[in-house]
This record gives structure tokens, C-alpha cells and sequence, in this order.
């Protein structure tokens, strides 16, 4: 809206309510407008000075002319993400889409929000299950919402996140290999035949391979703000697509106590600039760390880093082995 690129509310509503910390790339807050001032509560006692601060600078941003092409290229990314889903034979919700957002019904290939989910995480790979229209139960989604605002301030561009679906197909593909290799419908099974060697059959070999290709092509976009070479490691914990280092346990209580330790040590403001490369409330995501994650949600970095430039180009061609038909983009 700032960038004019969807309609203006503030012309029809009396009440405008938003988060800060999504396509505003701010701190964890919110904002509330109305147009009834001289009756607008005071909550001065219950407000974070600083968090004003953050938010204040959050808008200082939206102002400049970076954000309105940052904001027309966030949807042209997902009207591209969204029609390479549809070129594969995927269903989404509005054929494709306006905003940032898009839905995808995942009902009509037999799987779930949540299998899709969490087949995801493991791919490195970070979305949302989310309820589609006609959903008996939003406790079983039959859907997820993808987003392309971290990866626009990545500095992708459109023929980058067709590759982003490819990998998300493929993903699709692999979730229905493996629910048919648990034997059952249950996500608990699904689970298992991911992340139990002994369970796992060509579907868990598959999983690491295409894990591994996500965790390349990530890799080459690194995250605004975050020099992911000096982050320290304790020793034992190694990136998955590391040359010689072992797979990360991300069930460990090393793991956990690592990003626990990490969480307490910073602020939200700073783990906020974070969540493009490590989901904190989720420690079995897989992928190794920082920029080796994909975030398709609609999440976005705090900061001002995207500049429309893209410099990165694909070392190596990420569709190997997938499942499906997959165009070679390169």
C-alpha cells in the first residue's frame, strides 16, 4: 500500500490495523490506525520505547524510492512463483495472486498442509500449513501460504523463484513417496520414515540428496546484515552441505541449547533479522545455518538491504534426481 501497489484502505475503513514485522521489515509489533483520535486510547504504559523507535525507522525506509521497486518486484515474484506452480499441475486458491501471498490446496494430490510442512523443513526449506476454503478442520490444513518477500530482498528475481518452485515440487513429489513409504496417513509415520535411517527407504536417500541442492542454491544469496562466515559454531554442530562435516542432529540437546543460548542472548530485534535463515521456533528444521535456508513465508528481513541488483547465477543445475517433471532453467 505504501508503494501504491494495492489500493488504499484508509479510503473506505474507520479502523486499519497491520504487523510490523512482515512486508514492513520491522520489529515484532503493530500498528493501529483510526480516524477517531479524540477517543483513541492511551496505552503510553504499556508501548516499547524502543520498539518505536525500530518501528519508526521501518517507515523512514518505506518511504524511499528502494522500497516501492523492492515492493513491485516482491509481487512480481509471487505472480511467478504462483504460475510455475499452476504450469506443474498445482491448484491454488485464486489461480494466482496480487500480493505477496499465495495459497496453495494441496487436497487434491492427497496431502497435507502439515506433511507438506514439515517435508519442507527437512528440505531446508521454511513455509506455513495453512487452511484452505472448504477445510472440515483448520487442525488438519489442506493447504500452505507461500510469500516472497525474504527471497525478494535476497535480491531474487523471477527466473530465480522458478526455481524456487521446481524445489517446492519436488518436494510435493518426494512428501508423496514417503507418506506411501510410511504405509499410513498419519504425519507421526510421515516423520519417521524421514528421520529414522532404519525406517527410511528411497525416500530418506531422496531427502538428503534434494536437501543438499536446496542448501547449494540458498547458499548463493546471503542474508542482509548477517555475515554467515563468522558466526561461531560449537564444535559438533556442522552444515549439512559442508564438504566432509556429518548431518546435523537437529533433535540434539546441543542444537537446542545452541539456538536456546542464542535466543536469550539477543534481542528480538536482532533475532527478527535473523528469522530469513533460522527459524528459532521450529529446531527441526533441516539445511545447515543462516542463508542455507529458503523462507517462502511471509516473513521478511528488518533492514534495507535490497537494491534490485542480482548478481548470482546457479553453479549447478538443482534438478537432479527430483521427482517429476522439472524444466532445466539454466
Amino acid at each position: 500500500i505504501a508503494a501504491q501497489e494495492l489500493n488504499n484502505p484508509f479510503e473506505y475503513c474507520d479502523v486499519v490495523t497491520t504487523t510490523t514485522h512482515k512486508t514492513l521489515r520491522g520489529p515484532r509489533a503493530g500498528l493501529i490506525f483510526r480516524k477517531d483520535l479524540e477517543n483513541a486510547a492511551d496505552l503510553e504504559k504499556h508501548i516499547n520505547d524502543a520498539t518505536i523507535a525500530a518501528i519508526a525507522t521501518s517507515l523512514l525506509q518505506v518511504s524511499k524510492r528502494k522500497f516501492k521497486l523492492y515492493a513491485k518486484q516482491v509481487i512480481a515474484n509471487a505472480r511467478a512463483l504462483a504460475a510455475s506452480l499452476v504450469s506443474h499441475g498445482y491448484r491454488l486458491q485464486t489461480d494466482s495472486t496480487n500480493n505477496h501471498l499465495v495459497l496453495w490446496d494441496l487436497r487434491p494430490i492427497g496431502l497435507t498442509g502439515s506433511k507438506v510442512e514439515k517435508g519442507c523443513d527437512l528440505m531446508g526449506i521454511t513455509i506455513n500449513k495453512n487452511a484452505v476454503s472448504g477445510d472440515a478442520s483448520a487442525q488438519v490444513p489442506g493447504g500452505i501460504r507461500l510469500g516472497t518477500s525474504a527471497l525478494t530482498l535476497r535480491n531474487m528475481k523471477e527466473e530465480d523463484i522458478k526455481v524456487v518452485a521446481d524445489f517446492l515440487h519436488c518436494t510435493v513429489q518426494l512428501s508423496l513417496l514417503l507418506q506411501k513409504e510410511a504405509g499410513s496417513k498419519l504425519l507421526k509415520d510421515f516423520v519417521r520414515v524421514v528421520t529414522v535411517p532404519q525406517e527410511g527407504l528411497e525416500g530418506y536417500k531422496q531427502v538428503k540428496q534434494l536437501r543438499d541442492k536446496v542448501v547449494t542454491f540458498a547458499s548463493q544469496w546471503p542474508l542482509p546484515g548477517v555475515d554467515v562466515q563468522t558466526l561461531m559454531k560449537p564444535e559438533g554442530i556442522h552444515d549439512c552441505a559442508g564438504t566432509g562435516g556429518k548431518d546435523l542432529d537437529f533433535m540434539s540437546p546441543l542444537f537446542r541449547f545452541w539456538f536456546f543460548f542464542i535466543k536469550r542472548r539477543f534481542n528480538d530485534q536482532v533475532l527478527t533479522s535473523l528469522d530469513t535463515g533460522i527459524d528459532y521456533n521450529h529446531p527441526t528444521l533441516g539445511g545447515g545455518i543462516g542463508s542455507n535456508f529458503l523462507v517462502i513465508g511471509s516473513y521478511d528481513f528488518v533492514g534495507d538491504a535490497y537494491d534490485g541488483s542480482n548478481t548470482s547465477t546457479p553453479d549447478s543445475d538443482p534438478h537432479d534426481n527430483c521427482q517429476g517433471a522439472v524444466r532445466n532453467r539454466q
